[in-house]
C-alpha cells in the first residue's frame, strides 16, 4: 500500500488523525474512550483507530493552555499502558 504523502500531511495539519489512519494508512476503526486521572484532572482520551493490537488515541485539548505538562503527560502515558500496551497517543 503506497501512502499519498500530501494527502497524509494534510490529515496532519486538519488533526484528522480517524481519517489519517483508517483512509490511509489502512488502519481499522475503533472506538474507546479512555478516561485518565492525573493528579486533581481528568484526560480523555479518545482511540481512533486500531491496527493489530496497537492503538492510536487523541486527546482534545480545550484550549492551547490545558495541554498537559511533560510530568502530566508521562503519567498519562504509564496509565494507558496498563490499559492498552502498544499504543500511540
Amino acid at each position: 500500500m503506497r501512502i499519498n504523502r500530501d494527502r497524509a500531511l494534510q490529515f496532519l495539519t486538519d488533526f484528522e488523525f480517524e481519517t489519517l489512519f483508517t483512509q490511509e494508512l489502512g488502519w481499522d476503526r475503533h472506538s474507546q474512550t479512555l478516561p485518565i486521572q492525573v493528579n486533581e484532572a481528568e484526560y480523555a482520551l479518545t482511540a481512533c483507530a486500531e491496527k493489530r493490537g496497537m492503538v492510536a488515541f487523541s486527546y482534545a485539548a480545550p484550549s492551547a493552555d490545558a495541554i498537559p505538562d511533560h510530568a502530566a503527560r508521562r503519567k498519562i502515558e504509564r496509565q494507558v499502558a496498563k490499559s492498552v500496551h502498544e499504543h500511540l497517543i
